[in-house]
């Protein structure tokens, strides 16, 4: 920054230069033990840290909800609905945190039939 007077003579001092750290974002993986299933299947799903830096915290959503938070990167469920998106948060363990999220596997979720 360079201050300057407006009197005559005009006098200007600068600023020392400041050091900016950008840190990186993590870039999550998602992959599913199946996207298409059955009524009440259990589904696993793995998120992954992809490229960038260690990732601290998993937040696992179906449409957009926390259903799992926390250091583990698998998310079990045998209660997911037709058209829900799975989705993770991954953040990462540097300050300031940088969250992503990852993009998400919507599910097939096909009804059990009925014996007649």
């Amino acid at each position: 920054v360079v201050a300057t007077t407006g009197s005559v003579p005009a006098c200007s001092v600068t600023s020392p230069g400041i050091t900016m750290t950008v840190n990186a974002n993590p870039t999550p993986t998602l992959s599913a033990s199946a996207s298409a299933i059955c009524a009440g299947t259990s589904v696993t799903f793995t998120a992954g840290p992809g490229a960038g830096p260690a990732i601290t915290n998993y937040d696992f959503r179906v449409n957009g909800s926390t259903v799992q938070n926390g250091l583990s990167n698998l998310y079990t469920s045998s209660g997911l609905a037709n058209g829900d998106v799975v989705t993770v948060v991954a953040t990462t363990g540097s300050v300031p945190a940088c969250p992503v999220t990852s993009p998400g596997i919507t599910m097939t979720v096909n009804a059990n039939p009925t014996p007649t």
